[in-house]
């Protein structure tokens, strides 16, 4: 049966995607955004909507995250050179491992503030972006392994409409 809403939860280029999907994004910069996307509400959790720098010999979707590939400079001017992520519900989970980000990503580069006015919708939690960058002793950030992680608990709580999310 069709369904009226979806919620979608992404990590890392997972989050680029889903605003490849809302903003319609085509082959080359090509745009036709879908009349109604049916989506509710967007998590994203360490996505670099800004890029980020990663090691050299990239494979091409490696390369699509670099802050000065097209794809990053696409997304982000698609809409009169602004990306309002459809009037979608947003809520960015940002990881601070040490430095300025959770180890790939940075914070500028994890945050919907631009997309967003309101600050509140970035919460930052002390987790590594993923088991590639993590040292043994860190949790990966996308990685629950309990109803007690913090990114659980956030995700949880934003689906459900209730305020835990913000303190």
């Amino acid at each position: 049966t069709p369904v009226a809403t979806v919620d979608l939860v992404a990590h890392s280029m997972g989050g680029l995607i889903a605003r490849s999907y809302l903003s319609g994004k085509r082959a080359g910069n090509v745009f036709d955004p879908p009349m109604n996307h049916r989506v509710r509400k967007l998590i994203t959790i360490g996505t670099p909507h800004f890029g980020t720098f990663a090691s050299p010999g990239l494979t091409s979707q490696q390369a699509a995250m670099l802050p000065t590939s097209a794809f990053i400079f696409n997304l982000a001017t698609w809409n009169q050179d602004n990306d309002d992520l459809r009037g979608v519900d947003p809520l960015a989970i940002l990881g601070w491992s040490e430095g300025d980000g959770d180890g790939l990503v940075s914070l500028l580069s994890a945050s919907i503030l631009s997309f967003h006015s309101d600050g509140e919708r970035n919460r930052v939690l002390p987790y590594c972006h993923s088991a590639s960058v993590c040292p043994p002793s860190r949790t990966p950030i996308a990685y629950i392994g309990t109803s007690n992680h913090d990114t659980w608990r956030l995700i949880r709580s934003f689906l459900a409409d209730t305020r835990d999310w913000q303190g």
